[in-house]
């Protein structure tokens, strides 16, 4: 396609003739700058942005006068893909306009993408300073990024007292920012002040940047912070100490799930490890006990933790463990694994079924009979639509919860045979139908 022919097609300002005529060019006349030229200056929103892109890649410096233009657009979606297009290369062209808008923009996403130009076209910071002062936590976030690359010099007058801003993402851009040009003697200071504050969300949030800051002292002063009272600081503690990846910080947040009492710290402390991290689990695990004889607290969270891994081997003696405990609630999650991991246990499923069999609860009798169902046995199936049918409240909801995870189509038919007998099933799809109204005769 020649040129004359894009041109055609871009001046139709018909969106997707235009995206079709841009990608042409692309392909065949990249050097040629005249349509790029010719759809800036529509300033429509709906027609520029595949040719801002292209600008900035292909031709920044004779598209720039025209980007500078779009920056006083009337409408606020043109201004902000316009300084989203600015690079380095515009920086004559784009320097005084982008200048001004920092100082009239209303706009929050507009101010927040021009805060990040700046930077990139190294502006005097004094055109950042409103942006510092923003009510948006965004602008002000971007704001002191760009500060720290503008005015290096400046840095600590700048930047000091965002670290009482009221938004904790400014606070640790801050942080990020000065951590670069500050001694580290200082910064070290800084940060135990702050873990030391009686504002938890103040710890919370040095505790998430610690972790990213050129300190000796980080690991130490993280591996304190997990002894926090608030959970808040705990986690994110153990976020940073699990990205550096020191042997001590792991144990030190192994410790803390194993032993923790609140549920939903475990929950966030266990997200935080990954795959390889089980064999320092089960160390720790192991210093608490054997398998046999560890502390059911501890076993239980272990369990849960196994379910949590893909190399989930070297944990079989404690769940061996685990299904011979007098605690419901360890076997349960013992056979959860064994559900998962049938093909290793088939050999093995009844040894592993015999006291979940002989317990008298209504969830563990339902997960051996299904277990062995989803080891090929299909005649458990029946006995679990037994138990469903049978009108005990625990057999219905033991059962009910097993089959609802289930997309076959025998598991559907009993769960819609359960509806139309009128078995409560919680949340299951099936919705019998309205008995038909009779209306009197006249």
């Amino acid at each position: 396609m020649e040129v004359l022919e894009i041109l055609k097609l871009i001046r139709s300002q018909k969106p997707a003739l235009v995206q079709h005529a841009l990608k042409v060019w692309e392909k065949e006349h990249s050097s040629q700058p005249e349509v790029l030229l010719e759809t800036i200056k529509y300033g429509d929103a709906n027609l520029i942005e595949p040719a801002l892109k292209l600008a900035g890649r292909y031709h920044p410096t004779t598209c720039a006068p025209l980007i500078a233009e779009l920056l006083a657009n009337p409408d606020s979606k043109v201004r902000r893909l316009a300084v989203q297009t600015i690079n380095e290369k515009m920086r004559d062209a784009c320097a005084d306009a982008l200048s001004k808008l920092l100082s009239v923009e209303s706009d929050v996403f507009v101010l927040a993408s021009a805060a990040n130009a700046a930077a990139v076209l190294h502006l005097d910071v004094r055109h950042l300073v409103p942006c510092l002062n923003h009510r948006d936590i965004r602008v002000r976030a971007n704001a002191v990024r760009a500060a720290a690359i503008c005015s290096p010099a400046q840095i600590q007058e700048l930047l000091e007292p965002m670290l009482h801003d009221k938004a904790l993402r400014v606070q640790n851009e801050a942080l990020r920012a000065m951590a670069q040009f500050i001694p580290e003697d200082d910064l070290e200071k800084l940060i135990y002040k702050r873990l030391q504050s009686e504002n938890a969300s103040v710890r919370a949030a040095t505790a998430f940047i610690t972790g990213e800051l050129p300190l000796a002292m980080r690991l130490v002063f993280l591996i304190e912070a997990l002894k926090d009272k608030d959970s808040r600081v705990v986690s994110n503690a153990a976020r940073s100490l699990c990205r550096i990846h020191d042997p001590l910080g792991v144990e030190a947040v192994v410790q803390g799930y194993l032993t923790t009492t609140d549920q939903h710290l475990a929950t966030s402390l266990l997200r935080q490890l990954t795959g390889e991290d089980i064999d320092t689990l089960l160390e720790q695990a192991d210093k608490s006990g054997k398998p046999g004889r560890i502390a059911a607290s501890i076993l239980a969270r272990l369990i849960v933790a196994v379910e949590h891994f893909d190399n989930w081997e070297p944990a079989l003696p404690w769940i061996i463990a685990a299904v011979d405990r007098d605690e419901s609630e360890i076997r349960l999650a013992a056979l959860r694994v064994v559900l998962r991991k049938l093909s290793f246990f088939s050999s093995n499923i009844e040894r592993m079924l015999e006291k979940a069999q002989l317990s008298g609860n209504s969830h563990e009798i339902a997960m051996a009979h299904y277990i062995r169902w989803k080891s090929g046995n299909t005649a458990e199936l029946e006995t679990l639509k037994q138990m469903l049918f049978s009108g005990r409240k625990d057999d219905i909801a033991a059962v009910s919860e097993l089959l609802k995870s289930e997309d076959s189509i025998l598991a559907r038919k009993i769960l819609d045979e359960a509806g139309k007998r009128g078995i409560y099933i919680a949340s299951n799809q099936y919705i019998p139908p309205t008995k038909p109204i009779k209306l009197p005769e006249e």
